[in-house]
Formats: C-alpha cells, sequence, structure tokens
C-alpha cells in the first residue's frame, strides 16, 4: 500500500494568509489563492496570494527539524470607479490594510516563526477602458517542519 499524499505546509500557510487578508475594507471577500489574474468586473479591486520560492536550509535530514524561509506575494488589483483617476490611493490603502493585518499576527497563528514585508512594487496600466493598478507585497514567512514530514508546520 502506497504512502498517502499529504499537502505541503506552504499550503497551510498559504490558505492562513488567505484568511487573514479575506474581509479587509478596501478588498473584501475577493481574495484568491495562487490564481494568477481574477477575471471580471466583480473581482476588482483584489488580492492574490501566491508562493514564489522557498529557501531551505541545508542539513536537513530524516527526523531533523528544517528552517523554511518562505517568499509570498499578496498582490492586490485595483481600476479607480468612473470618472476617478487616481488608483495610487486605492493601492496604498490596500497595502495599509493587508501590513495592519499582518502585523497583529506575524506567526500566522502559530505556523510561522516570523512574517516580513521584503518589499511592495506598484505598477500602472493604461491599456483598458480606465487605468488599472497593480501592488505587490512580498513576504519573508519563517517556518520549520520534519525533513520527512513537509506537510506539518512546526509551531513555535
Amino acid at each position: 500500500m502506497g504512502a498517502q499524499p499529504v499537502s505541503h505546509a506552504r499550503k497551510t500557510i498559504r490558505g492562513a494568509v488567505v484568511t487573514l487578508v479575506t474581509g479587509l475594507t478596501t478588498t473584501g471577500s475577493r481574495v484568491w489563492s495562487s490564481r494568477v489574474y481574477p477575471s471580471g468586473p466583480d473581482a476588482i479591486p483584489g488580492l492574490i496570494v501566491r508562493t514564489m520560492a522557498e529557501d531551505i536550509a541545508p542539513g536537513g535530514t530524516l527526523g531533523k527539524r528544517v528552517r523554511r524561509v518562505l517568499y509570498l506575494e499578496i498582490e492586490g488589483r485595483v481600476k479607480p470607479a468612473e470618472g476617478e483617476s487616481d488608483h495610487d490611493d486605492q493601492m496604498d490603502d490596500i497595502c495599509a490594510e493587508v501590513e495592519t493585518v499582518v502585523a497583529a499576527d506575524p506567526i500566522l497563528g502559530g505556523l510561522a516563526q516570523s512574517c516580513a514585508l521584503k518589499s511592495t512594487r506598484m505598477s500602472h496600466s493604461g491599456e483598458m477602458e480606465r487605468p488599472a493598478g497593480s501592488v505587490v507585497m512580498t513576504w519573508e514567512i519563517v517556518y520549520y517542519t520534519l525533513a520527512d514530514a513537509p506537510g506539518t508546520p512546526l509551531y513555535v
């Protein structure tokens, strides 16, 4: 009988972040996990939460504790309402709201040792009927698993 498939701890952490940022004033329930681009007018303003990369400390062997550094992006997409032109304000509001809720729980309910904002990038587009914008916040999340149990974050 083969081993049962196990979800990676990254999935658990990504889900915790989605839960944390759902219900914010600007984006409300328009939050997706690992989605490339929200579609339709009802998706904006919205957030996309995705994991981008992970560094693993060398030396992890069977049964040993492994230190992992996960790079997670939270992307906010905005398009001002008809007649409005400043999407920078919406992007700044999204950043302030996300940073506030993460600061209130920087260990993600005990799943991580730390969660720190490392960078924020903004982009603008005038290719649609109204200007649109995107802000990407990159977070560094440090957490631990056992080498032979990558699906279970070790609570700190």
